[in-house]
This record gives C-alpha cells, structure tokens and sequence, in this order.
C-alpha cells in the first residue's frame, strides 16, 4: 500500500543475503551501453565466444560463454527489447572474432530486422527470408554437424576446440569456424514450416561438440511452438516482458516475467550465471547507427562477403520436383505395358532431364513401374551420362542430380566420348 500500487517483483531469497526483497522500478530510466558491456567481457583467445546480457540489481555486468550454454531461447512481446538484445550478441560476437573463426547464419522472416549486417563477411550465406530457405539451411547445418564429427573421429578429439587447437595445426589443416545461428520470429517461421522444428531438436541435440549454436527468439512462447523436446535440449532461457504468467511459466518454468517493465528489462535462466533461481538484468542498448559504424569498418578492412559455397544454393529442390511430378501427366498400366522398352526409357529420359534430382523410388512413383524395372531404368540414365553415379551426400534423400537437361548437351556428351 505504501508503494501506491506499483508494480513489483518478489524475490524469495536475495543471492548473497539471508532476506527477501521487492524489487522495484527506478524512478529514472538509465541506457546500458553496448560499448561497457564489450569493455566488461574477458578478451582471452578461448572466451571469443562470450555474449552480453546486460546488467544485474548490483550494477555488475553480466556474461556468460555461448559455446558453454550451447543453444538460447529468447521470448518477449512485441516492443520489449527483444531484437535489441539479438543485435547485442551479434555485435558482441562480429567485434570480436574474425570472419575466419565465427560464422553467422540469419534467419529473418520480417526481412528488416538484420538487413544492416547484409554484406558483412561474417555471414555464412546471404540472410534467409524465406522458410522454405531456412529448412534447406537447417539440413545443411545437419550434414556439416555429420561432416565435422566424421573429422573429430579421425583425429581422435573430443569437440572444435580440441580440433582447431592440437590437431589442425599439426597436420596443415585450415581450423573450423564456430557457427551461430540467430533465427528471428521462430513462431512465424514454424507455421509457415511445419516440419522445421525437427531439424532444430535435431540440431540442439548434438551440435555442441561440433561448435554450431543456436539464438531462438519468438514473441509467441506457445507450448505449440516451443515444445518439451526443444526446451530440454535449449537449458539457457531469456524472458523479457510477457503478456501473461502463462507465457512466462512456458519460457522460464515460473512466473514472474509478466511484471517485468519492458525495454530489455529481462530474466534470465542459467546455470552458468547463477546456479539456482533467475538472474534479473537490464539488457544492452544497440543504436541503428551503432550497428551500421561496425559494419562499415569491417567492410572498410576490404574482406568482401565470404559466403560458404555449400550454403548458396538454398533451394527446397525435393519441393520443386515433387510439385513438377504432380503436375506431369501420368500413364496407366495398360499404356505402360503397350509402349516398348526403347520407347518407355525415351519417356522416361525426357522427363528426367527436366528435374534437378532423381531416384529409383522416384522412378518407381512417378511411372508406376516396379523396383527391378526403375533400377534397369535409373542404371540406364547413368550409363548414359544423364544421372550422376553417386549422390551430392551420403545422408541425402533427394537421389542423383540430373546432369543433362537438354537433348543438346546429351549430343555433347555422346560427341565428346567418341573423340
């Protein structure tokens, strides 16, 4: 009653004291910099992957180990500071790493939010907008993650430090990159996708080791959206200002985030920075003009973009063919069994040659034949020259890319094969 009905927050037990407090809102509003916030980080060559959070109760500045945590999920509503604190890590990870030693992958929906950091070398690909792209790029980070232990298990290490510190130097091998994913507006991105949440779990999972981390941010922490498997496998969680106590039960597994007052004022679950409870904070503020000076500057160093040749086709090819195949006329049976075999593989060929990616199953599903008579068919196509003979990746589901896509090349082919 004293308070007049403000607003505040029960803290059970004060961390370091033997009492309970109230913690109540400043009279006058104070900005906490980006530029203390970097000042405050440890600059030892193993902590280049520290991240801000911003400041405690106390004053003191709070970081912690991003490769440690492995993966961040942030929620808040709309105008609570939640791409502000995104534009803190990523600031604090470009100022202090070489494109060489980190990667960033952006996954934007809104197409707004990170288009300053668009020609920064930095990135591993261009910043994905669309959500057919961010699936594509999630199975690429898969099949890197695979890649990468497959390396680690030749080299007898445990994780990427391990790697890049004992035995890349020793056998004249480039070191890898850690990569940081930042994927903005998750629930936007999970309607449009259905199946891209499988990708994630399967990414928070395992990629630690192999120094792939993920930053989750969505203003719609919905037991839908954010589900048990992805909140076991995401232990660090950040809760700026919530709707309801619903949402902050769903986020950090308590109430409390709803009472927060907004611009980064924020909660923060982990262990890493307090062992039991939730560590209040006041996150860093990160100006458009703040962001486009460090651009500049790493740009002005003459690097140019440095994208991952893996990574600029993302492309949902599977999609396309698949709709291309719904869209071809079908046969039937009996039109199949009266056309002869030279005719049949003539059909065949033509409409191969206008997918990008092919398979005996696809052959199977698309002319209706059995199994014996698609791998007599697809055996054909390769000897040919028309298919390759081994898939892009071992772990790859879309088949043999279609190397000829025009009755002219396939005469270049056959010309060149007599000479």
């Amino acid at each position: 009653m004293k308070l007049n009905g403000v607003a505040v927050r029960f803290e059970e037990v004060v961390r370091g004291k033997i009492t309970s407090g109230l913690e109540i809102a400043n009279l006058k509003t104070t900005i906490v910099s980006l530029r203390e916030m970097i000042e405050a980080m440890p600059t030892d060559p193993s902590c280049n992957m520290f991240i801000p959070f911003g400041k405690n109760i106390s004053g003191e500045c709070i970081c912690s180990d991003l490769s440690k945590f492995p993966h961040l999920l942030v929620a808040g509503t709309t105008g609570s500071g939640k791409s502000i604190f995104m534009h803190g890590l990523i600031m604090s990870l470009v100022m202090r790493n070489r494109p060489e030693d980190c990667k960033i992958v952006l996954v934007d929906p809104k197409r707004v939010e990170m288009s300053k950091y668009k020609d920064l070398p930095h990135l591993l690909c261009p910043i994905i907008k669309e959500p057919s792209e961010a699936k594509v790029c999630m199975d690429k980070l898969i099949e890197e993650m695979e890649r990468r232990y497959r390396l680690f298990e030749t080299a007898e290490v445990r994780d990427i430090r391990a790697f890049n510190s004992s035995y890349a130097p020793k056998n004249g091998l480039k070191k890898l990159p850690f990569i940081s994913v930042f994927i903005d507006e998750y629930a936007d991105l999970s309607d449009t996708c259905k199946n891209i949440g499988e990708a994630v779990v399967r990414l928070a999972q395992k990629a630690r080791a192999a120094g792939i981390h993920l930053v989750i941010a969505t203003q719609r922490p919905s037991v839908q959206v954010i589900t048990g498997v992805i909140k076991a496998n995401i232990p660090v969680r950040v809760a700026l200002s919530m709707s309801s106590a619903i949402d902050s039960q769903t986020i950090i597994g308590q109430g409390g985030a709803e009472d927060l007052v907004g611009h980064g004022d924020m909660l923060i679950d982990c262990s890493l920075i307090a062992r039991n409870g939730l560590t209040r904070a006041q996150g860093c503020l990160v100006d458009d003009s703040e962001i486009e000076k460090v651009v500049d500057f790493i740009n002005s160093q003459g690097l140019g973009t440095m994208y991952d040749d893996n990574f600029l086709d993302l492309v949902d090819h599977e999609a396309e063919a698949k709709a291309a195949e719904a869209a071809m006329p079908t046969l039937s049976r009996a039109e199949i069994k009266a056309q002869s075999d030279e005719e049949f593989y003539e059909m065949v060929k033509e409409q191969v040659m206008a997918t990008e990616y092919t398979s005996i199953s696809k052959i199977q599903r698309q002319f209706g034949v059995g199994f014996p008579r698609a791998g007599k068919l697809f055996a054909q196509l390769q000897n040919d020259g028309i298919v390759a003979l081994a898939p892009d990746s071992p772990s790859s589901s879309k088949g043999c890319r279609v190397l000829v896509h025009a009755p002219n090349e396939l005469d270049d082919i056959k010309l060149g094969s007599d000479n």
